[in-house]
């Protein structure tokens, strides 16, 4: 391996996370699997793992009812396939770690020469900024090899992000009680769009997971995946 930052996969892939290709990218094993494993919120939610896989199928099946459009639920499906590699890194988690960067430019006396000359990243939002160049790097590399182009159309990725704040808010109102203060994002979302009800679905099991998200890949992108789908192990 060049000497970048790599992981080994469960297909046994020795994995690059920088500039990864998309002959890299395994969707039954690695991507499916991986997400059907990893729990969001970071599991604080009291009736199991609620998986990345699972909000991933039920916003797709929802956005294919809801607009008959399947290049879009395909789009949906796979808009958090990068976590597959690099794991759910909670937005909480997210600002905390932008607020001990503050701490150290302040202690360091860098914030003001950051904001001045780095507008992108004033505030600062440093990690932030690095973890959106890694996802999108990734998010290429997979949609490339979803056959989906990549950067988004405006309005597919418009539809993307609306979903994802509608599934925010029927998951903590369906798996966590609703919210115990407020969430950035979610007050709008409630005044200007549905929000699902997903409580009928419950919490599914990873196997179950894992196997809903290959069989959408087929659903969703029935040319990129003619074939059977290798089916999870107990």
């Amino acid at each position: 391996m060049p000497d970048v930052p790599w992981k080994q996969t469960a297909s046994r892939k020795a994995f690059r996370l920088i500039d990864p290709s998309p002959d890299d990218i395994d969707f039954d094993i690695d991507i499916a699997g991986a997400l059907s494993r990893l729990a969001r919120f970071t599991g604080d939610i009291r009736g199991g793992a609620y998986s990345v896989a699972q909000h991933c199928v039920m916003g797709a099946d929802i956005l294919a009812r809801e607009t008959g459009d399947d290049d879009i639920a395909a789009a949906f499906l796979l808009h958090d396939a990068h976590e597959g590699p690099i794991g759910d890194i909670a937005t909480p988690a997210q600002n905390a770690i932008n607020w001990y960067i503050q701490v150290i430019l302040d202690e360091f006396g860098l914030t003001e020469l950051i904001c001045r000359n780095i507008p992108a990243i004033s505030g600062p939002r440093l990690f932030k900024y690095a973890l959106k160049r890694l996802k999108g790097s990734l998010d290429g590399a997979i949609y490339a090899a979803a056959g989906i182009p990549w950067p988004l159309p405006a309005g597919v990725a418009a539809t993307v992000r609306e979903m994802d704040l509608r599934m925010l808010a029927a998951e903590v109102d369906a798996f966590m009680g609703g919210e115990v203060a407020p969430w950035g994002g979610l007050v709008e979302i409630r005044k200007t769009c549905e929000i699902p009800d997903l409580r009928p679905e419950g919490i599914w099991s990873a196997k179950h997971a894992e196997q809903r998200f290959q069989a959408a890949l087929r659903r969703y992108l029935p040319g990129r995946f003619p074939y059977p789908a290798i089916s999870p192990k107990d």
